[in-house]
């Protein structure tokens, strides 16, 4: 008797299971295919946006100016020039970096809270 109750729940279980499996499956697919159109879609705009030089040329100017400043201050502390000493950094750089890496951590927080 207790053979046949399980030859009943073990014909009925793995359908079961296999439809679930199926479902979500089936939801997943569903989900990967609209991420990657959101991914694809967010890719055009950022392309239009840089194919006009209104939207690239001031952001390009002020990376290359910290850019810049970045270098000059490391390059003279580095050849002992009398502006900063040895090794010594100005108390503007130490903003100028703070800035510079908390608005990186920033927007690298944001576009994952916001994707």
């Amino acid at each position: 008797m207790l053979l046949g109750i399980l030859s009943l729940v073990a014909g009925v279980l793995p359908k079961v299971f296999l439809g679930y499996l199926q479902a979500r499956n089936t939801k997943e697919i569903a989900w990967i295919t609209a991420e990657q159109e959101r991914r694809r879609l967010l890719a055009e705009i950022a392309i239009a946006q840089y194919q006009h030089p209104v939207a690239w040329v001031p952001r390009f100017l002020i990376e290359l100016g910290v850019s810049l400043y970045i270098v000059d201050v490391i390059a003279t502390s580095m050849l002992h020039l009398p502006q900063y000493g040895p090794l010594k950094m100005p108390d503007l750089f130490i903003w100028v970096l703070t800035t510079v890496v908390g608005a990186m951590f920033l927007r690298d927080i944001t576009n994952r809270l916001f994707k």
